[in-house]
């Protein structure tokens, strides 16, 4: 049952995501067929149903359905071959028309080389076959001019697809900007602490070397038998003790509050950024290692980058759980399945294998599977004592 209801959303989605080329492709079928099929064969049954047929392939090619490759390539090859067999009929007057649409989809399916040693393959099979079967004179110019629409078609869909990549590009860069300037934004806090441990040295240190002066004057007054004079070194002790307490409370505070990275500020500091994407943030963990909770902002952003993408999603909720002696990092997704890279547990993409390569120094263990929310999850299990740093705390 969630198999199949994997398999209707995922339908679903792509019909929505292609329902313009859909629907004037769907317009173009039916008006070639119609004159065709009624105006100029009488309607012809077997020509209907070859009209027919190359439509259900053609629908069935842009849903993509099957995600395998291996499968798309035999859709893309039935339905050049069924188109083919329309084109070379001598009834046919506008089936080369359905060549073009095939030839686009070519164009997004496989590389620009095999893409034109296919369009002059193709189309040299279609007119030998044409002049061998004895069409007329008009029959071959207007395949002619159909192959030269191939052309517009095949140029349009490599422009199309080249725009697409750099704006995926200059998508994933912004993205990357984005991140850097939250973490250059709690780059303050990192000065700031260094500061505060300056002035934890330079203050407590000169509070303690006073009090050891004091200390050895003490000693001093003990063995002359001034009693007058430890009385009052007393005094000053106390009074400089409690100096001291108090100047320590004070940095440990502003320590504390600048102690590290904060991943949520990032977190929301990438969302604001991004006005179609709602990212959801909860955690039961404080992360305060801070060279982890970087690295994590940089694997979040890929994972961001990926489902924006490759499955246009647009909530994206992130966890943070406690497990036993793990903290297990869910990043989960409502993007479409049948539009992200196919990637499992064994085979990462290239953006993952960095992110798994990224977070190898804390013993991660990462993995990436499909959720109900027909998107993927991205799943990081570290170690809870990689997620920590020695954290003075001190009771006063």
């Amino acid at each position: 049952m969630a198999l199949s209801s994997n398999i209707i959303l995922s339908y679903i989605g792509a019909m929505k995501s292609n329902f313009k080329l859909i629907l004037s492709s769907l317009v173009a079928w039916c008006i070639a067929m119609y004159v065709d099929v009624f105006e100029v064969n009488n309607g012809d049954l077997y020509l209907l149903s070859g009209y027919v047929l190359n439509l259900i392939i053609w629908i069935f090619a842009l849903t993509r359905i099957i995600a395998d490759k291996q499968h798309k390539r035999l859709f893309l090859l039935l339905g050049i071959l069924a188109a083919i067999i329309l084109v070379v009929l001598p009834a046919t007057v506008l089936a080369p028309v359905l060549l073009i649409f095939w030839m686009s989809y070519l164009a997004e399916s496989v590389t620009e080389k095999r893409l034109w040693l296919s369009y002059l393959l193709i189309n040299f099979i279609v007119m030998v076959l044409v002049v061998m079967l004895g069409a007329d004179t008009q029959a071959i110019i207007t395949t002619l001019s159909f192959v030269a629409f191939q052309l517009f078609a095949i140029s349009s869909t490599l422009q199309a697809k080249e725009l697409s990549q750099q704006r995926d590009t200059i998508s994933k860069k912004n993205l990357e900007l984005i991140t850097t300037q939250s973490l250059l934004l709690q780059t303050s806090k990192i000065e700031e602490r260094q500061r505060i441990l300056q002035n934890l040295h330079d203050g407590i240190g000169h509070q303690l070397t006073a009090m050891s002066l004091h200390n050895e004057h003490a000693l001093q007054c003990i063995k002359l038998g001034k009693t007058v004079e430890i009385d009052a070194y007393l005094e000053q002790e106390k009074s400089a003790i409690k100096d001291t307490l108090l100047t320590l409370r004070q940095i440990v505070k502003q320590s504390r509050n600048t102690a590290c990275l904060d991943l949520e500020v990032a977190i929301t500091a990438i969302a604001s950024k991004l006005p179609n994407l709602a990212i959801n943030y909860t955690s039961q963990i404080v992360i305060e290692r801070s060279a982890l909770i970087e690295d994590l902002i940089y694997s979040f952003q890929e994972g961001i980058s990926n489902a924006i993408r490759h499955g246009q999603a647009n909530v994206i909720d992130i966890t943070i759980e406690k497990k036993d002696a793990t903290a297990s990092i869910l990043l989960i997704d409502n993007g479409m399945l049948d539009k992200q890279t196919n990637s499992t547990n064994s085979t990462f993409g290239s953006g993952l294998i960095g992110m798994k390569e990224r977070l190898s120094h804390y013993n991660a263990q990462i993995k990436l599977s499909k959720n109900r929310n027909n998107g993927y999850t991205l799943t990081i299990e570290i170690p809870l004592t990689q997620c920590v740093t020695d954290n003075l705390d001190v009771n006063y």
